[in-house]
C-alpha cells in the first residue's frame, strides 16, 4: 500500500493542453523574436522538454544568445500561462477537488512548471492547501532549473522527505514523471489523459484521475 502520493501539475491536476500545448511554442517563438532570437517549433519543444542544462545550453550557443534572455523569453511563455487560467481558459480537471478529498494520505506536487506559475495555479484555483509540499523550480539561476526538472530524482526525494513517506507513488502523465519515479526507486501511475502512451512502462496505467483511488486503498 502506498504512503503518500506525488503528483505532476499540467496534464494531471490542471487541464492545460489548450490547442495541443501550440500555443506555447508560439509564445515562445514569439517572445524570441522580439529579443532578436529565430526559433523555430523544434527549438521551443528542446527548451520545453529539456531534461539538463547542458541541452539548453547547445542551443542558446547555436542561437547566440544567454541564460539571461532565456529567461526573459520563459518569463513571458508563463505570464501568458498564468492569463490563461486568469481568463479560464487553462483549468483544473472537474474531478481533482473531490479526488484529493477523497485520498486519505500525504500529497505533494513535483512539476517541471517554475515555481511562480505552479505557487499561482495553486493558490488561484485553492488547491495548495491539500499538499504538504509543492516542489517546483524556480527560474533563477536558469541552468540549475533545467538540472532540477524531472526525469531528476531531486524533487521527488525531496516530496518524500516532507511527507516522511517510504513507499510514495508518482502520478504523471508523460515520460519524464514516469522516470523520475524509477529515478528515486518508486513505483509511478501514468494518467492518459490526452490520450494513450503505449511507449512508456509505468508501474500502472488509469484514463481517469478518479482510478487513483483503488492503488491507494
Amino acid at each position: 500500500m502506498y504512503d503518500g502520493i506525488i503528483f505532476d501539475k499540467d496534464g494531471v491536476l490542471l487541464d492545460s493542453a489548450v490547442n495541443n500545448f501550440l500555443w506555447m511554442d508560439k509564445v515562445r517563438i514569439n517572445a524570441a523574436k522580439k529579443h532578436g532570437v529565430e526559433m523555430d517549433v523544434n527549438d521551443a519543444m528542446t527548451v520545453a522538454k529539456a531534461s539538463s542544462a547542458s541541452k539548453v545550453e547547445k542551443l542558446l550557443n547555436e542561437k547566440g544568445i544567454n541564460w539571461e534572455t532565456l529567461k526573459k523569453i520563459e518569463n513571458t511563455v508563463q505570464d501568458s500561462k498564468i492569463r490563461l487560467m486568469e481568463e479560464h481558459y487553462i483549468t483544473p480537471f472537474p474531478e481533482v477537488e473531490t479526488i484529493l478529498d477523497n485520498l486519505d494520505v500525504e500529497k505533494a506536487v513535483a512539476t517541471n512548471a517554475p515555481k511562480r506559475t505552479a505557487d499561482f495555479t495553486l493558490d488561484h484555483f485553492g488547491l495548495e492547501g491539500y499538499f504538504r509540499i509543492i516542489n517546483a523550480p524556480p527560474m533563477d539561476p536558469m541552468p540549475e532549473y533545467f538540472n532540477k526538472r524531472k526525469p531528476s530524482k531531486q524533487m521527488l526525494k525531496t516530496a518524500m522527505d516532507y511527507m516522511n513517506a517510504s513507499n510514495p507513488v508518482m502520478v504523471g502523465d508523460t515520460e519524464s514523471d514516469v522516470k523520475a519515479a524509477k529515478n528515486a526507486g518508486i513505483d509511478s501511475i501514468l494518467v492518459e489523459s490526452y490520450g494513450e502512451r503505449p511507449e512508456l512502462d509505468p508501474t500502472h496505467r488509469v484514463t481517469r484521475l478518479a482510478e487513483l483511488k483503488r492503488f491507494i486503498e
